[in-house]
């Protein structure tokens, strides 16, 4: 059966806490929780289906059986795990996200002021388990 990768965004941002429920509900699918551009939580996760349609109602049924409190579905984005890949969505891409002390280090700045501004939402982030990820482009120098 052909993977997919699904990105799931929500009605809003997640806290640590409510991240980490999600994380451990949709365990097994490799799941990752980040922040959309309009600052919106992202559940991005892997499945297995048959087509494109099963694909999607599993993404969305693995992903609203984990949702707590107002969390809604806002929009899901399904495609052939290859072509997530090549359109660089995977985060292990080398030099694709940085972690807090390496964003806070191109940045001129301190790990701490780099978490108060992900809080903030001035810099966006992603969870990968307990560490924050920051995309290497949201702090280039250019």
């Amino acid at each position: 059966m052909p993977d997919y990768n699904a990105t799931v965004e929500l009605s809003r941002e997640l806290a640590a806490d409510e991240a980490d429920w999600v994380i451990e509900k949709v365990d097994g699918r490799g799941v990752v929780v980040t922040t959309s551009l309009r600052r919106r939580a992202q559940v991005i996760l892997t499945v297995s289906a048959l087509d494109l349609r099963s694909a999607t109602k599993l993404a969305l049924m693995d992903v609203e059986d984990a949702l707590v409190n107002d969390l809604k579905t806002v929009s899901v984005q399904v495609m052939p795990t290859n072509e997530f890949d090549e359109s660089g969505g995977m985060i292990d891409e080398p030099g694709a996200f940085l972690s807090v002390t390496e964003a806070a280090e191109r940045l001129g700045s301190s790990p701490q002021n780099i978490r108060a501004r992900i809080k903030r939402g001035s810099i966006p982030a992603a969870r990968l388990g307990s560490q924050w990820i920051v995309p290497a482009a949201a702090v280039s120098n250019d």
